[in-house]
């Protein structure tokens, strides 16, 4: 769907809910598109913007996934309470990393060498230049992810608004790389940056954030049963 990428929310608004609702009319999109395209019910969307009902917990971090898919970087602080990074639309990089289809293929050459009659015009923008690269990454690893940093939950290593991708893996290879910066898919296909831990408790991991003063609700989630991991191998940070 079109947006503009000069598009600015208004920065004075006073709840939740007015912010909330101000993100919707920013990605441009109407509570039924966002019901079907992410499976969030209307109703609930709704009730959340209108302050009928708090936003949960759970229900903030879909929306913050939800909205970076949309090429929106959107905080949890700026959300509850107005403060910190503001909205930040990366309509290019989010669009072109949240799926494959919209990846611009590399051209197949070996590394370092490059045709003389190659179009060579996107080297003069560094955001096509990432996302040059993110398609090479991705078509050059099997089972690759990127991520957008949403949150200040990793800073310093990671800021709000950084690239970072890895490769997944499964099953008893994720102990392989406890200890690691990791992008963690959960098995309700949630995907987080946190450092993992093998649990001492129970068959799961924990899932550790890295910055004592981040405002997070679960700045350790303890014993949780993971789809997958990717430690980090790529990271990128893109110009304001």
């Amino acid at each position: 769907m079109p947006r503009e990428d000069s598009k600015e929310i208004n920065l004075k608004l006073h709840t939740p809910s007015q912010r909330l609702k101000a993100i919707r009319k920013m990605a441009r999109l109407t509570r039924e598109v966002i019901e079907a395209k992410h499976r969030l019910p209307a109703a609930t969307l709704k009730a959340w913007e209108n302050g009928v009902a708090p936003i949960t917990e759970k229900g903030l971090r879909r929306c913050i996934e939800m909205y970076r898919k949309e090429g929106i970087l959107l905080t949890r602080e700026w959300v509850l309470e107005g403060v910190g990074l503001p909205p930040k639309v990366s309509v290019d990089l989010g669009r072109y990393f949240a799926s494959d289809h919209y990846l611009i293929r590399p051209v197949r050459e070996p590394v370092g060498m490059v045709r003389e009659d190659q179009d060579q015009s996107y080297l003069q923008d560094d955001s096509l230049c990432m996302v040059k690269e993110a398609s090479f990454f991705k078509e050059l690893y099997p089972d690759a992810i990127i991520l957008m940093v949403s949150d200040d939950f990793m800073s310093p290593l990671y800021q709000p608004g950084d690239y970072v991708g890895g490769r997944f893996r499964y099953e008893e290879k994720i102990d392989t790389i406890v200890t690691r910066d990791c992008i963690v898919r959960l098995k309700n296909g949630e995907d987080l940056l946190r450092r993992v831990f093998k649990s001492r408790v129970g068959t799961g991991y924990n899932l550790a954030c890295i910055n004592p003063m981040a405002k997070a609700f679960e700045p350790v989630m303890f014993n949780v049963d993971i789809e997958a991991a990717a430690p980090i191998i790529w990271h990128r940070v893109p110009n304001d």
